[in-house]
Formats: C-alpha cells, structure tokens, sequence
C-alpha cells in the first residue's frame, strides 16, 4: 500500500512516537510518505538521522507560491465553488475563536496543494496524525475525493484543543484512532457528535530493538527518568523527592534526560536543594544512548500531571528497568499498580520517595515487578501495532473498492 501521513512538524524531539510508526508501517512492506504542515525545523536532518527516517521522503509545502495558486485554480476548474465552500466552512466554524480561525485559513492554500500531491501520487490511504489544524486539510479532502480512505487521530493536545473543525471533520473521515481505551471513552464523552467509528490501536515501540540493551550491568542507587523539561512532567517533584531517598539510599542519584523551556528553574531548582551533585540534567539524547543509559538504571521514574501511555515509559519497562509513575490518562492499561509497576499520586513529594525507596531497597520487588513488565509489554510491540495499522487500510481500501 501506498500511505501518506499528513503532520505539523515531522521529525520533532518530542514526537518520536510518530518516526517508530512509520517505521513500523515500512517495515511491513508499505510505502509512507510524510506531508508536514507547518515546515521543518532547524535541526531536520539531524532529527531525520535520530530517528531513522532518511528512507522516508519528507515533503513541507509552502503556505502560499505560485505552485499553491496553481494548484487552487486547477480545484477550481474541477469544482468551481471548492475554494468559497472550504473558506465559508472554516469561517463559519471558527470565527469565534479569531486566532485558531487566522490559523486555519493561512493553511486553506496549502490544502489544495496536499489535495494535488495526493491525486498525482495516486495514495491508497491518508492518516492526519493530529486532529487540531490538518482538520482543515481532511475535510478538504474528503469533499474532493469522497473515495479515499481517510483516518484522523485524536490523542492528547489535539483531543483538548478542541479545534471547531475536529468534529465535522472527524465525522467525515472513515475512522478516528487513538491510543488507549480510556482516551476513545474520553472522546465519546467529549464529542457525542462525533458518528465515526472510533478505533484503538496502542502507539507502539520497538522490543526486539530494545532487547539488545536488556540485562546491562545495573548502577546501584541510579534513577532515570525522560520527557521534556515542561512543569507538568514533574521532573521538580522528582529533584524535591531526593532529599528522602539519600537518607534511606544514600548513593542514590538522578538522571533526567530531554530538552524544554523548564530547564532554567529545574536548574536553580537543583543548586537551592543542594543536589548539583546528585541529579544531572543530560539533554536531548539519540534514542539508542538513551536506551543505553536507562538500562543500567535501577528504577526509572515518570512522575507527570498528565500524561498519555507515553513510549518513554513502555520503553523503560521493555528494557527490564521497574518503574514509578502517577495515574495519568489510560495509565491503568499500562501499569498496574504493585504488579507491572507502582502508582504515585502526582505532587505528593513523601509517596515519590516512598515508592522509590521500596523499589531501591527490595531487590525481590523489582524483579517481581520487572518480570510482570516484560510480560505486559507484549501489547505494545511494534510488530502488533503496525499490522493493526497494515490490517485497517486493507480494510478500509476494500470497503471503498467494493461501494
């Protein structure tokens, strides 16, 4: 099958998720191309290297050039209202929100031109990985080839947004995708409008790449945890926590890898505790250093106020390290409390150390909950999610075949 997906900014640090499904819809003998609505970053060949995506053609569109003109007049001449109808359809969604609506119409030029690409390339299918501003695109398409199989994601930001052209445009997509039964619930309770059928299908990782760097010599006392330096990811919590965890461990030490706009204040944060010492701020790392570093860890930490089954997280427990996190959004379907994992109420500085505490100093549990892990995990393998993904278009190209 030939597939295009249909992004904001593709590679970014934070959206790796992304990079390893494409990986995984390739690997199944599919071709992928990526559409990226909003550009390229400065660093996109180094992302594009880090996540082994220098296979994949990745394509940015201009916002407006002759090429758009031209690709607008030629819609035009095939439907001659195309460009008043979609135009009408954003004003009238979203004038009461004029910066989402400003935003909107800047992208009704590049629609058309995404609408050409995908005519000339002949795709089988077309996945908007975000269901916030490419709403604009799908609805553009569906309209233009009512024949091609269309599905929308709707996971975190996008889901919360609540972007006016989600729903009309969700509903005229074959399927909406997410990644945990708690986030689909969510979805019916937020947008009981929305009529298409909704389809859960995990982000997945890539175990048999994560083998490779299970069973590295543990270092004693080693916390690791990674997200972006955001204040809800409460890496804070996790520095204030230490203070406790030295006075019952006191090798213990913390690694927090990623990049963000917090690292300041985690900064001044670490030399008012008194812990330059004791917690190291690593940065953005390549995926395989990261692995590498999280495998010697003794117990790995994701502490946020919210949170969506991050792959951080699944990677950590794939690679046979216990973990700690709090009861974010579908978090149950990942781990379970005293079996797969423990469960700490987020904020609460005396349970984080609590559970850390439990976990660096009873061997038995860790192994108890590491092997629960690995059995777990087994949902989240790329191998399963992506012939899920594979076995949907097949399905949904028949379905329009067979009309």
């Amino acid at each position: 099958m030939k597939l295009l997906y249909l992004t904001m900014i593709t590679p970014a640090p934070s959206e790796v998720f992304l990079a390893v499904e494409v990986r995984g819809l390739v690997q199944r003998g599919n071709t992928v191309k990526i559409v990226a609505l909003r550009g390229r970053l400065p660093d996109h060949d180094k992302l594009v290297a880090d996540q082994h995506l220098g296979a994949v053609e990745i394509s940015a569109p201009p916002y407006f050039s002759a090429r758009t003109l031209a690709d607008m007049v030629y819609w035009t001449r095939r439907s001659p209202l195309i460009v008043l109808w979609l135009v009408w359809a954003v004003v009238a969604r979203c004038w009461r929100r004029p910066s989402t609506l400003l935003l909107s119409l800047v992208l009704v030029p590049k629609s058309f031109s995404v609408a050409r690409y995908v005519e000339q390339e002949g795709f089988d299918a077309v996945h908007f990985a975000w269901g916030h501003y490419p709403a604009v695109t799908a609805y553009l398409l569906e309209r233009l080839m009512p024949d091609l199989p269309l599905t929308l994601a709707l996971g975190a930001y996008d889901r919360l947004r609540r972007n006016p052209m989600t729903i009309p445009a969700a509903n005229h997509a074959d399927r909406v995708l997410t990644q945990s039964e708690r986030n689909a619930q969510l979805i019916r309770d937020d947008w009981p409008r929305t009529t298409t059928p909704i389809q859960v299908i995990y982000r997945g990782i890539e175990i048999n790449h994560l083998r490779a760097y299970r069973g590295a010599p543990t270092t004693p006392g080693l916390i690791v945890s990674s997200a972006r330096l955001l204040p809800h990811k409460g890496h804070q919590n996790m520095i204030r926590a230490l203070h406790k965890i030295r006075a019952a461990v006191p090798q213990a030490h913390l690694m927090i890898f990623g990049a963000g706009a917090y690292q300041a204040e985690l900064e001044q944060l670490i030399a008012d505790e008194g812990l330059t010492d004791v917690v190291t701020l690593g940065g953005h790392v390549p995926h395989e250093q990261l692995f590498a570093a999280t495998a010697r860890a003794s117990v790995y930490t994701l502490v946020s106020e919210r949170d969506w089954l991050p792959n951080s997280l699944k990677e950590a427990m794939a690679l046979g390290v216990p973990v700690i996190t709090t009861p974010t959004t579908g978090m149950e379907e990942l781990v379970q409390d005293g079996i797969t994992g423990l469960v700490v109420p987020y904020g609460d500085i005396d349970a984080t150390a609590d559970a850390v505490i439990r976990v660096l100093c009873d061997p038995a549990l860790a192994e108890r909950l590491t092997r629960a892990a690995l059995e777990s995990i087994e949902k989240f393998d790329i191998e399963l999610t992506s012939q899920q993904r594979h076995d949907l278009y097949e399905s949904l190209i028949r379905q329009k075949h067979n009309r």
